[in-house]
């Protein structure tokens, strides 16, 4: 059963069903990364977007969006925008990394003026360091 129909518009998950589903330690690791370096507020919300439907975790320093994470079992998914006026040092970091994220990025398409949606898998170690950069770009710009 799919994370939307466990868990539909009027039932929001709680933080232990969360992470019970994805049971994924990197997501941990981000959770505590974003917490302890940014002290990012995190909230769940449930979008209506046809893409990736369903309850999902937004991580946001002040007004500033850093990350949304959208529950899959055992490998969630990551999304970092990249705003169009951090595109050429985000593709700095980007073409330094792995080669997963370097096709995902290539393969996302820019969204009509809001930058690019950069989705990932929770692979692994170097995913997860390579969100992290980008993440930090995102802070380090005003």
């Amino acid at each position: 059963m799919e994370w939307k129909e466990i868990y539909p518009i009027d039932q929001k998950p709680t933080d232990k069903e969360l992470s019970d589903y994805m049971i994924s330690p990197l997501y941990e690791e981000l959770c505590k990364y974003l917490s302890d370096e940014f002290n990012a507020k995190r909230s769940v919300e449930y979008s209506k977007c046809s893409a990736i439907p369903g309850w999902n975790i937004k991580y946001k320093k002040g007004s500033k969006s850093l990350c949304v994470v959208y529950p899959e079992k055992n490998i969630p998914k990551v999304m970092v925008v990249i705003g169009n006026k951090l595109e050429t040092e985000a593709e700095a970091i980007i073409y330094t990394s792995s080669d997963y994220v370097m096709n995902r990025y290539k393969e996302s398409k820019s969204n009509s003026g809001l930058g690019t949606w950069l989705v990932l898998d929770l692979l692994n170690e170097e995913v997860l360091s390579d969100i992290k950069r980008l993440i930090e770009l995102k802070v380090k710009t005003k």
